[in-house]
């Protein structure tokens, strides 16, 4: 069996972590989404890790968004808890929660945060500012700082608002020139039935011929292009 590992070891390694038996559930589920087995699921992400930072080497657009998603995850878990691995896993301790708290069935849940502080005191809390600078700190570090510095540029009094600031102007600029296309479309080649292209003179010249008398603003005569 040696001679036989050590003859193999030229053509493959094997890598491997442990995890629980629980997690493994977890991500053969994720794998079947997919239309993928587990092995499978593991070997693409690393053939996507590998694409995309080997020099040289290109990747799909699929591939980079994957690989993202991936890089914001392991970046979150740097001096982090990660619940998948075994070790030091006992040594987990809740310290803060988000809790959703509904009311009547029209209206929205209310977010209320529940933490310890330094003393053990339980503390509530209804600050947004401090649940989204929690949940952001935890999944996309990076982007709470650039939160932080837009909030200070800009002058605005939370990161909430600058959120808030950031997502309606996007959505905004995208409605608005959609309608400015739409609008262009309409007036773009648009012409009647005897050739002439509409334009603000002959909307004129026909808003004048109507009722019991013809009003003659213009006498020129047009080639219809057909």
């Amino acid at each position: 069996m040696r001679a036989k590992h050590d003859a193999a070891s030229g053509y493959y390694t094997t890598i491997a972590t442990k995890i629980s038996l629980a997690d493994k559930v977890r991500l053969t589920r994720i794998a079947k989404g997919f239309n993928m087995t587990l092995y499978e699921l593991m070997q693409a992400l690393l053939l996507g890790i590998t694409r995309y930072h080997d020099k040289g080497s290109t990747t799909t657009y699929e591939g980079k968004c994957l690989l993202e998603a991936i890089e914001n995850i392991v970046f979150a878990l740097k001096d982090s808890f990660n619940p998948i691995a075994l070790k030091n896993r006992q040594q987990q301790h809740v310290c803060s929660a988000i809790l959703l708290l509904q009311r009547a069935d029209s209206k929205r849940p209310q977010l209320m945060e529940i933490r310890t502080d330094s003393q053990g005191k339980t503390i509530e809390s209804y600050n947004y500012d401090n649940m989204l600078a929690d949940i952001l700190n935890s999944i996309i570090p990076g982007s709470l700082q650039r939160l932080k510095d837009e909030a200070k540029r800009q002058g605005y009094f939370s990161i909430t608002q600058t959120l808030h600031e950031i997502i309606m102007q996007r959505t905004e600029d995208i409605k608005a020139d959609t309608i400015s296309a739409e609008v262009r479309e309409m007036f773009t080649e648009v012409r009647i039935p005897t050739g002439q292209q509409i334009n603000d003179d002959i909307l004129y010249s026909r808003k004048k011929n109507v009722g019991d008398y013809t009003t003659a603003t213009h006498k020129q005569y047009y080639r219809a292009d057909l």
